[in-house]
């Protein structure tokens, strides 16, 4: 059994991860710029560099699932889009199940299943925002598979490797936004005391 606890994570389609480094520096999320509007937001594959509202919050819910939060907002769907939403919950599917990817050679890569069987997918139609994460039925290929990286785990890992190699290979964590403040760790530490979800291997 594995165990995904309550947290901070980045979240990177597996194509951009080798090695144990983000490749380009991109991450999966909410695109800064965004209308001031209370539609809800979309979620991409973020162009190389670009910066990310804030890490992704997971949290394990009373359903088996969990619930996603980007940039301070639950992660939901509505048909096959992917949004982060703003207003009126109760219309989208928020129910998220993460299971093991296979092939992640060694990373802790995972699909994000919803209720209705439909699996985050990067689309491949190009945005000036990035690829859209969209819900597609089970398909082969790595389009269906994420990384999912602890943010204090990431930096434990991080430090190892830059003691044996010389060199940073970690995110800057100043670049990512509002989410790496003490005010957001409290706010995450502070939910339903850090319960965790297990899930078979």
């Amino acid at each position: 059994m594995k165990t995904l606890q309550l947290g901070q994570y980045y979240i990177i389609a597996y194509e951009d991860w080798i090695g144990g480094r983000i490749i380009g520096d991109r991450l999966v999320g909410r695109h800064p710029i965004e209308d001031r509007s209370l539609q809800p937001k979309a979620i991409y594959r973020l162009p190389p560099g670009i910066k990310p509202h804030s890490p992704w919050v997971i949290d394990p819910n009373d359903q088996g699932g969990f619930i996603f939060e980007a940039g301070g907002a639950t992660v939901g769907a509505r048909g096959d889009q992917l949004v982060a939403i703003l207003y009126g919950e109760e219309d989208y599917d928020k129910n998220w199940f993460i299971e093991p990817a296979r092939g992640g050679n060694g990373a802790p890569t995972y699909t994000v299943r919803s209720e209705r069987g439909e699996f985050w997918t990067v689309d491949r139609v190009p945005f000036p925002q990035g690829h859209r994460i969209v819900l597609r039925q089970r398909a082969p290929g790595d389009d269906q598979s994420f990384v999912l990286i602890r943010v204090d785990n990431e930096a434990e890992a991080t430090d190892a490797s830059e003691r044996e190699n010389g060199h940073s290979s970690r995110p800057d964590h100043n670049r990512y936004g509002k989410g790496y403040n003490a005010e957001n760790q409290d706010r995450v530490g502070a939910r339903r005391g850090g319960r965790d979800r297990q899930f078979c291997a």
